[in-house]
């Protein structure tokens, strides 16, 4: 780093890309990588995988480098809980960018990471059907799409599915939203977030409460959930679950009785794996 007068690390990594970038053109090959490669300056005429969300891909593409839209809010497909709805919203050309700029985006790429999804049939599940909701993004224009209309067209393309023996997901609906959490809702340590009023919960009945993960470096961690109504707690479900790069027991039941028409809260003691990056959203559904 002296010899070179680099200034630390990022310096150091920038180096060792412009480097590999000669190497990898001395025998007519091109430069990609992540948008990690835009710490401490991009090589010459490097491709960007913009994975931290678009910005990595907006800065590419300002300083005309092409760029592969492939953010993790929308793309990476070993995320069980990002929806196909979601993926079909996913804009791959941003708003910031001029027309010069936009053709820099090449397009967008999906990503299946199976180190915790082993199993063929999870990672059937996993890629399909939102692989064709992705493929429709990126050979439309936004003008021209409409998720309503994209899964009546789906259905044929689940039969084709189904006879070739994938085991892709079923399009299901979880619930009602009735709340999101943000950072204001994380801690390492447990704390108790309130989500009033709790629309979802209407009548006596049994009730599932799923937390969908959607974005962040921390897994969102449930101790316990409980529902409250004047300051008097109705139901409770204490478990220890998690959502996140996966799930593990992050649905939780309730069994209400005949309600008055005070709203109710739902409130539940939660936590993160680490650091404050969570965001998801709370789903309610009755069960009977």
């Amino acid at each position: 780093m002296k010899e070179e007068h680099l200034a630390n690390g990022e310096e150091l990594q920038s180096y060792f890309i412009r480097r590999i970038e000669t190497f990898l053109q001395s025998r007519n090959r091109l430069l990609i990588g992540w948008d990690e490669i835009l710490e401490g300056g991009l090589a010459p005429n490097a491709t960007v995988m913009s994975r931290r969300g678009m910005s990595g891909g907006i800065a590419a593409a300002k300083a005309d480098h092409d760029v592969v839209m492939a953010p993790t809010e929308w793309t990476y497909f070993d995320y069980p809980n990002t929806t196909v709805e979601k993926v079909y919203s996913f804009e791959p050309v941003p708003k910031e960018l001029t027309a010069a700029q936009v053709a820099h985006v090449l397009g967008a790429q999906a990503q299946m990471w199976s180190d915790t999804h082993p199993s063929e049939d999870r990672i059937d599940a996993l890629v399909y059907p939102r692989a064709a909701a992705l493929a429709e993004v990126v050979w439309s224009p936004a003008t021209n799409r409409n998720y309503d209309a994209f899964v009546v067209r789906l259905q044929p393309h689940l039969r084709r599915l189904a006879a070739l023996g994938v085991r892709y997901k079923p399009l299901s609906t979880p619930g009602t939203v009735v709340g999101h959490w943000t950072t204001e809702h994380t801690s390492p340590t447990p704390k108790v977030g309130d989500w009033p009023p709790a629309q979802g919960l209407k009548g006596a009945g049994r009730y599932d409460i799923t937390f969908q993960y959607e974005r962040g470096q921390s897994r969102y961690q449930i101790h316990a959930v409980e529902i409250v109504q004047d300051g008097k707690v109705l139901a409770t479900d204490k478990h220890f679950g998690w959502t996140g790069a996966s799930d593990n027991l992050n649905v939780y039941q309730v069994a209400l009785p005949q309600l008055s028409d005070t709203p109710l809260t739902l409130r539940a003691t939660v936590s993160t794996d680490w650091g404050p990056d969570s965001h998801g959203r709370i789903m309610i559904r009755k069960t009977q």
